[in-house]
């Protein structure tokens, strides 16, 4: 049994490399590489920005079937929400569980990603952050105020499909109205939002 890892942006296996058994020293990979045939990692690494530093991913993740599993190491500052969306839908529409597996510290999209996965594991000392979206326009004024207006219901919906119920609708509004949330590995809360969060696939 083997680990195929990919890194985003390969554009062939110049840059993939087969890990061993041995050398997987999380019990979580051991775990996937006994109930599947074969599992594959990405690294959600710096920035969400460029959607064809990521085609590689879309294609790979419209391949994997039942018996495969997607692991993805998460440590992002976030980035574009478009681009963030794209990945949603790409793991939505994976036939594979996808685990996301929190490494570091992530915020914004990269956050929203993460509860869009099928399982969710928090690295030692990490966190999620979640606040609102931010945007830049240029136009004439009322041009400005539509601008406005859709993406703060666009941005909010985002939130209600993915992060919720992982996230309370007290936690929801503190968003809206420009409130940072941390959700800590630490949390005491934690557990209960993973088990209301978390479906198993039917």
């Amino acid at each position: 049994m083997f680990i195929y890892k990919f890194c985003f942006g390969s554009d062939s296996d110049k840059n993939a490399a087969f890990l061993t058994d041995e050398e997987c020293s999380m019990d979580l990979m051991r775990e996937i590489t006994v109930m599947t045939t074969t599992a594959y990692r990405y690294n959600l690494y710096g920035s969400i920005e460029d959607f064809d530093y990521y085609l590689a991913f879309f294609a790979n993740m419209a391949t994997y079937g039942e018996n495969d599993a997607v692991v993805l190491y998460i440590n992002s500052p976030g980035g574009s929400i478009d681009v963030g969306l794209s990945i949603i839908s790409s793991i939505n529409a994976c036939q594979a569980p996808v685990t996301a597996i929190v490494e570091a510290p992530s915020f914004s999209m990269a956050s929203v990603i993460a509860l869009a996965c099928d399982n969710l594991v928090f690295m030692e000392n990490t966190y999620l952050m979640f606040h609102n979206y931010s945007i830049g326009h240029s136009g004439k004024g009322a041009e400005f105020m539509l601008n406005t207006a859709h993406n703060d219901e666009h941005i909010n919906r985002v939130f209600v499909m993915h992060c919720s119920p992982f996230l309370t609708k007290a936690e929801l509004k503190r968003i809206r109205n420009d409130g940072d949330v941390y959700i800590k590995d630490s949390d005491d809360t934690l557990s209960k939002r993973m088990e209301r969060h978390f479906k198993p696939r039917k």
